[in-house]
């Protein structure tokens, strides 16, 4: 029965190939198979292979010189129906990065693998050569009309060698600002890079992602800091690095904001961000403000579901009735506040627990009785003093033997269905035991603990590595990170 299905279902090749051969002896041209690939299916291949993931934008890179060796140029070299089909689609040109980072690589070892233990070298192929002009005009002409996901990365000097080509690349970028979809800028403030930047001014019209990461002094020119409020489809914006005078933000209409190292006086606006779903909040490291002093009462976010904390400071501002994610990365004393305030709502939290304050997580993690997803990242060194007494260190066996489930009112977030554990370099066997044993009471069929992340420090003794093993040989979704070098 199976030769005569193996017969039936290659039959078809078989007589492609008979009819192929008999085309070849009348000296009739034969098509490769591959050359008879619909144009759409060869455009998704090529999106394929040319994605990054980043907002979903395919990549070509097509700006820096390294770069231009790779899709999708090279797949305009294999024939020229690849090179017709490739040209034709708008979309596979839609992504253009402009890289002026000095690119370091480790050296090779004798195997011809990255030798991490050696330093990182400025290599030959670092972008201190001119960067192909017509590249990027042709790119730009290939990309039609389609949205732009823009990436600038400047970190030559302005007197570097490549510094006069960059401004010459971003002046005809700027002419197809109209077209920008996402927009990248990484570098250091250059006055000459922002007034190139500023013919971007009121041409932003279909700009929806802004990712800013530059340092904003007093150098940073009046006519550009209401440049957003002429962004009307604008929706996520991320400001790294702003310290000088304000820049004017569309908070109204923004649904995504991540201000992790910001001045204070970015925060007045959040009372008009109504629209908010996610929120990144954090200041730099040299300001002492005090949020509550400079906002009017409590900011109320209605529609905010993710919060990030990176300053506990935050904490006595905001008030979220929908919030279902919370990240703390500052002291657990700072954002108890805010745990409180949320704790019958929240679905997922991730927190930073430092040496000093691992006495007070159990507390903290029976505020949240309803929690599905926890994130636990232990830090070795103590947490930043402030006027409040520190906590009592404590052994991490101590913490996972507290959450264990045992059927009692007083279990430690019994609905917990994905857990992820962030260890550190002290973290000894006694301590992975308890982890392990916690894991195994709520792994037992009638809970609901279903996925796990460890990220040890180090690597695992197998005689620990064996144990958790078992548990993923049961049917806990468990994933052992490989550790940091």
């Amino acid at each position: 029965m199976r030769d005569i299905e193996f017969e039936r279902d290659t039959e078809p090749f078989i007589n492609a190939d008979s009819k192929a051969s008999e085309l070849e002896l009348h000296g009739q041209a034969v098509v490769p198979a591959i050359q008879r690939i619909p144009p759409e299916i060869l455009c998704e291949i090529f999106r394929w292979a040319c994605s990054t993931g980043e907002y979903g934008a395919p990549c070509t890179r097509a700006v820096a010189g390294r770069f231009v060796r790779i899709a999708p140029w090279k797949l305009t070299h294999v024939s020229q129906h690849w090179r017709t089909t490739a040209h034709g689609d708008a979309c596979l040109w839609s992504n253009i990065e402009i890289n002026a980072e000095p690119y370091y690589l480790r050296p090779i070892d004798s195997d011809g693998n990255r030798d991490n233990s050696q330093p990182a070298v400025l290599t030959q192929d670092s972008p201190q050569v001119e960067y192909p002009l017509a590249a990027l005009e042709m790119q730009l002409s290939l990309s039609a009309n389609a949205p732009l996901c823009v990436i600038v990365r400047l970190k030559d000097r302005p007197n570097g060698p490549a510094h006069a080509h960059v401004i010459s690349l971003l002046e005809t970028l700027v002419l197809h600002s109209d077209h920008w979809k996402v927009l990248i800028l990484v570098f250091e403030t250059d006055l000459a890079v922002v007034k190139t930047l500023s013919h971007m001014k009121g041409r932003l019209s279909c700009l929806t992602h802004f990712h800013l990461c530059c340092k904003l002094d007093e150098r940073w020119p009046t006519e550009l800091r209401d440049i957003f409020l002429d962004s009307p489809q604008l929706q996520r914006l991320h400001i790294v690095g702003q310290h000088g005078p304000p820049i004017l933000l569309p908070y109204q209409q923004l649904s995504h904001l991540d201000l992790p190292s910001c001045s204070m006086f970015l925060i007045h606006g959040l009372t008009a961000a109504e629209n908010l779903r996610d929120l990144s909040l954090g200041m730099s490291n040299d300001d002492d403000s005090n949020p509550a002093a400079l906002v009017e009462g409590i900011v109320t976010l209605p529609n905010l579901r993710s919060l990030l904390i990176y300053d506990g400071r935050f904490s006595q501002i905001i008030e979220a009735p929908k919030l279902a994610y919370l990240f703390v990365w500052s002291r657990i004393s700072a954002a108890l506040p805010l745990l409180r305030r949320f704790c019958g709502q929240l679905e997922k939290l991730e927190i930073r627990c430092y040496r000093t304050e691992t006495s007070v997580l159990p507390s903290v993690l029976r505020l949240v009785p309803n929690l599905l997803e926890l994130g636990v990242m232990f830090d070795d060194r103590n947490s930043v003093k402030t006027d409040e007494t520190d906590g009592i260190e404590i052994p991490k066996s101590q913490i996972f033997r507290a959450m264990e489930l045992s059927g009692s009112a007083e279990d430690i977030c019994p609905q917990l269905t994905s857990a992820r554990f962030t260890l550190t370099p002290d973290t000894v066997s006694e301590d992975w035991d308890s982890l392990h044993s916690m894991l195994n009471s709520r792994w037992d069929p009638g809970h609901r603990l279903k996925r796990v992340l460890l990220e040890p420090a180090v690597p695992l003794a197998l005689s620990i590595s064996t144990k958790f093993e078992a548990l993923k040989a049961d049917g806990l979704e468990l994933e052992i990170a490989e550790p940091p070098n």
